[in-house]
């Protein structure tokens, strides 16, 4: 009956902090600046191995913190300058690959109408509505996303300075944080923080080091077989790389959809090579640079990145594990220190 009560209670306050995070992340304003500080402490738990590595040296923190983020931001610039460039260049080009691919779809609905096949104009009328709402829906979205960042620029610049506090006053903001907590809990807190901070840095730098190969590997395959825009490809397949499970599908269709453009049987290679690297970074780097420390059971993750989806749209889809990774590591700690 006690381990049932236990459960029950363990239970309630993962449900509890569930809510708590869906409820505050419904409001736009906490989302927007919710999103800032979460970025902010991503930046910050990146460099914080590199910032300890460099005041092992003798430096001072403050001025370690600066270097380490000065460093970075030079290195963002240089990118920005080199890389963005070459990626709007291959974004120009891509658009006759788009018109022809709607000049295609509209060939189909007119053989489909010639036809004068009832069954097969029902059919093509339900899925011709869907895909031009979906067309709208997507241009829409991308339209919104181009104002959202524009009128946040200003929030995002300030990512650097919040960063920077969070490295050198990384012990002042833990002691604030405890001061929340009776004097009888600030022990277990201690402990569920350190738990967070090992498994979540690790987390966090993992998947920067999983992604980084991803996009290498892919664009070696997509300069090895002559496929266009491979710059723009791979880091699109990185970058969704992140999100479990989805991400790797919602990364390769766009390359094979390039692939098919040049050849079915280059297509089919492409695919087959995407299907190596993913099993190659699912079975044997993954494991071994994540570990199964941060294991969740598959419906969890799944449910996580609806969620994050929906509330957050592809930074949501980003943070939606780390949250449940945290939420995870305090439900059981939780239940191993209190009950």
């Amino acid at each position: 009956m006690k381990v049932l009560n236990k459960k029950i209670k363990c239970l309630v306050i993962f449900i509890g902090l569930l809510l708590i995070v869906y409820i505050l992340f419904s409001i736009d304003i906490v989302r927007k600046l919710g999103s800032i500080a979460i970025l902010s402490f991503i930046l910050a738990y990146s460099l914080k191995p590199v910032h300890k590595k460099v005041m092992q040296l003798g430096i001072n923190k403050k001025i370690s913190a600066i270097f380490i983020i000065s460093f970075f931001l030079v290195l963002f610039i240089f990118s920005f300058i080199t890389i963005i460039p070459i990626i709007i260049r291959e974004s120009k080009n891509l658009y006759p690959r788009l018109e022809y691919i709607e000049s295609f779809i509209s060939n189909i609905y007119e053989r489909l109408r010639l036809s004068n096949n009832k069954t097969l104009m029902v059919l093509e009328e339900l899925i011709g509505e869907k895909v031009n709402r979906y067309i709208v829906d997507i241009s829409n979205s991308t339209v919104e996303t181009i104002i959202e960042i524009g009128e946040n620029s200003l929030g995002y610049a300030v990512v650097p300075v919040l960063s920077y506090y969070f490295l050198i006053d990384e012990k002042v903001i833990s002691e604030k944080f405890l001061m929340i907590f009776p004097v009888k809990n600030r022990r277990v807190v201690t402990n569920i923080a350190k738990d967070i901070d090992e498994i979540l840095g690790r987390y966090i730098i993992s998947q920067f080091i999983l992604s980084f190969v991803i996009w290498i590997f892919t664009f070696v395959s997509l300069v090895v077989f002559k496929i266009e825009f491979p710059l723009l490809l791979s880091l699109i397949n990185g970058l969704f790389n992140i999100i479990p499970y989805f991400g790797p599908l919602f990364g390769a269709v766009p390359i094979i959809i390039m692939a098919l453009f040049k050849s079915t049987e280059k297509a089919l290679w492409i695919t087959l090579f995407l299907y190596i690297i993913q099993q190659i970074e699912g079975d044997v780097v993954s494991p071994k640079i994540i570990g199964y420390s941060t294991s969740m059971h598959p419906m969890i993750i799944i449910l996580l990145i609806l969620i994050g989806g929906k509330l957050g749209g592809l930074l949501g889809l980003i943070v939606a594990v780390p949250i449940g990774v945290i939420i995870k590591v305090v439900y059981e700690d939780i239940n191993y220190y209190l009950f």
